[in-house]
């Protein structure tokens, strides 16, 4: 555990960079503390998240990449600095939210490469086709008939499927049962 205020004040950039890779917690840090070691785990190209709820918390939530406050019982200065408000004051919902976008991100990425081969293997039977001098293999009706079976194969393949798991860098991840196990967290 470190501790803020003079003590941290001591520590030059590099010595507090070195010591956040081992310790996670900070305790009595000042406003200038907190948007402090922001920005430094911003320099060792973290993405970084802040949660607060008071007039304190606003310079790091400005400073932050993600900034979530509560709806409730957050300072209106805090709310207008943060990008999500969580209306129900809960930290599991930030949890959540992130494993929802990871599972609407692992759909999104099967949908693309699905239409991807399927545009692939079309342009390659046209191109060989082509580079042969032999007529092209699909009429006008044919290649219509074949967008519509992609169209209803692409639909069938995008329906809901369980997210594909996503691996957090470093020690953080999200758990199974919908718990986050650290406060930074690296998109894939």
């Amino acid at each position: 555990m470190l501790q803020g205020g003079e003590p941290l004040d001591r520590l030059a950039d590099q010595e507090l960079s070195a010591r956040l890779a081992s310790h996670t917690v900070v305790a009595r840090a000042t406003p200038a503390d907190k948007r402090r070691i922001v920005r430094l785990l911003q320099g060792r190209g973290e993405i970084v998240a802040v949660t607060g709820d008071g007039i304190n918390d606003a310079p790091a939530l400005a400073a932050a990449d993600v900034a979530i406050t509560m709806g409730r019982r957050g300072t209106d200065l805090a709310r207008q600095a943060a990008e999500l408000i969580l209306t129900d004051d809960a930290y599991p919902t930030v949890a959540a939210a992130i494993e929802g976008g990871r599972g609407i991100g692992s759909q999104l990425r099967r949908a693309v490469a699905f239409y991807l081969r399927a545009k692939l293997a079309l342009v390659v039977a046209v191109g060989l086709s082509q580079a042969l001098g032999l007529p092209s293999p699909f009429a006008p009706s044919t290649s219509c008939c074949w967008s519509c079976s992609w169209t209803s194969a692409r639909r069938s393949h995008s329906s809901p499927n369980p997210p594909l798991p996503v691996p957090c860098s470093g020690r953080h991840a999200i758990r199974p049962d919908g718990s986050w196990t650290g406060p930074r967290w690296r998109p894939s």
